[in-house]
C-alpha cells in the first residue's frame, strides 16, 4: 500500500488544476477564438461574468448564454514505469444569466453555473497495472455589479464550489467529495466608448477532502488538504476604426501558496509532497474582424508559462509550457440571438521528468501533450 501513496495523494492537487494548469478554456466558447484575450473586458455576452464580475454592468436587460466546450486530449508518456497515451475526451457545459433593471441601470445581477475542473486520465504500467483518475466539479457563482460612474464599475462573485474525485489502481479504489466557498472581485474601467480595461482577482479555495479508500477488501479513510491557486488577471479591449477590435490579457497565477502542496494521509502523517516553487503566467493577444453587421471573425495567440520544473512533474501532473493557436467566429442574428464557435490547438514541447520523491524510486522519462478545444455557445439578449 505504501508504494502507491505518492500517486494517490498527488491526484488531489492535480484535480485543482485539471492536469493542465490555468484551465480557463472550459468556461466559455466565445473566448476560445481569441485565445482568451480580453475575456475580462469584451463584455458582449453573459459568460463574461466568470472572467470579470464587474463586466456584466456593460450588459443591459436580460442576457443568457449556454456554452459547451469539448476537449480532445493527447497525453503521451514514455516513462520507466511504462508508456502509452493517457489522454481522454472531456466535455464541459456551462450556463450564465445576467439582469439589469431598466429603471436602475447602475445595478446588474447574475448567476454562473460552470465546471472549472475536469480530469480523466488513464496510465498503463509495464506490470499491466492501470492507474485511472476521474474528477468532476461544479461551481455556482451568484454575482452583483455596480456602476459607480459611466467609467467605473465594480463587481463580486461568490464561488460555491464542489469537487468529486475518484481514483482506481488495480485493487485500490478511492473516492471523495468536498464543498467550499470562495470569491472573485473585479473592476471594469471604460476610458472611452472604444476601450475597456478589466482587472479581476480570484482567491484560492481551501479544500479538505475526506475520502473513502478500499484496498484489498479493507476500508479506511484518508484526508487531503489543498488550496486551489489564486490568480490576478488584466484584460484590455480596444475598437479600431470600423472593422477591427483588438484585445489582450495577462493572467498571473500563484502556485507557491498551493497550501505547500499539503497532502497527507492519516495512516502516514509524515508523508509530505514537494512544494511548488514557482508561479505561472499566461499572455494572450487576439483580434476580431467585423465582416458585416452579423458576422465577426476571430483569431488569437497565447503563451502559458508552467510553474513546474523537471523534478516536479509526475504521471498525474505533467504540465509544461504551451502555445495557443486559435480561430473562431460569431454570427449574430440580432432578433434570435447569437452563436459563437471557437477552436484552439494547444501545443507543448516535450516535457522531461525526473521526480525523485516517488516510492517507485526515481520516476523519469518524458511527456508529450496536445489538446484540441472545440466550443459552441448560444447567447440571447432581451
Amino acid at each position: 500500500m505504501q508504494k502507491f501513496l505518492p500517486l494517490i495523494l498527488f491526484v488531489f492537487p492535480t484535480i485543482a488544476t485539471a492536469a493542465t494548469f490555468q484551465n480557463d478554456s472550459v468556461y466559455a466558447a466565445s473566448e476560445i477564438g481569441t485565445a482568451l484575450a480580453g475575456n475580462g473586458a469584451i463584455a458582449d455576452n453573459a459568460a463574461t461574468l466568470r472572467a470579470n464580475p464587474a463586466s456584466i454592468s456593460h450588459l443591459s436587460g436580460l442576457n443568457i448564454s449556454v456554452s459547451d466546450v469539448m476537449q480532445f486530449n493527447k497525453l503521451k508518456y514514455d516513462l520507466n514505469l511504462g508508456s502509452g497515451d493517457a489522454g481522454k475526451f472531456q466535455n464541459s457545459t456551462n450556463f450564465y444569466i445576467t439582469y439589469q433593471p431598466a429603471n436602475f441601470s447602475d445595478l446588474t445581477v447574475g448567476l454562473g453555473v460552470y465546471s472549472p475542473y475536469e480530469l480523466r486520465n488513464s496510465f498503463h504500467t509495464n506490470s499491466n497495472k492501470i492507474i485511472e483518475s476521474d474528477v468532476s466539479s461544479l461551481t455556482i457563482s451568484p454575482t452583483v455589479s455596480y456602476k459607480f460612474s459611466p467609467k467605473i464599475s465594480l463587481g463580486i462573485s461568490l464561488n460555491y464550489q464542489k469537487l468529486d474525485a475518484r481514483w482506481k489502481e488495480s485493487s485500490f479504489n478511492s473516492s471523495g467529495k468536498n464543498k467550499k466557498l470562495g470569491f472573485s472581485i473585479g473592476t471594469l474601467l471604460t476610458p472611452s466608448d472604444n476601450m475597456r480595461v478589466g482587472v479581476t482577482y480570484t482567491n484560492g479555495i481551501t479544500h479538505k477532502i475526506k475520502n473513502n479508500v478500499i484496498y484489498s477488501q479493507q476500508n479506511f479513510n484518508n484526508e487531503c488538504r489543498i488550496k486551489t491557486p489564486s490568480s490576478l488577471s488584466i484584460s484590455v479591449w480596444q475598437k479600431l476604426l470600423h472593422k477591427w477590435e483588438v484585445m489582450g490579457n495577462f493572467t498571473w497565477t500563484r502556485y507557491t501558496n498551493f497550501y505547500k502542496n499539503n497532502a497527507y494521509n492519516e495512516k502516514s502523517p509524515n508523508f509530505t509532497l514537494n512544494n511548488i516553487k514557482h508561479n505561472s503566467w499566461r499572455l494572450s493577444w487576439g483580434a476580431i474582424y467585423n465582416y458585416n453587421d452579423n458576422l465577426k471573425l476571430k483569431y488569437g495567440l497565447a503563451y502559458e508559462h508552467s510553474p513546474l520544473r523537471v523534478d516536479e512533474r509526475t504521471m498525474l501532473m505533467p504540465d509544461h509550457h504551451r502555445w495557443w493557436f486559435s480561430v473562431g467566429l460569431k454570427y449574430d442574428s440580432k432578433k434570435y440571438g447569437s452563436v459563437d464557435f471557437g477552436y484552439s490547438y494547444l501545443y507543448s514541447p516535450r516535457a522531461d521528468s525526473r521526480y525523485k520523491k516517488s516510492n517507485f524510486g526515481v520516476l523519469y522519462g518524458d511527456y508529450k501533450t496536445q489538446r484540441h478545444l472545440l466550443g459552441l455557445q448560444y447567447s440571447l439578449s432581451l
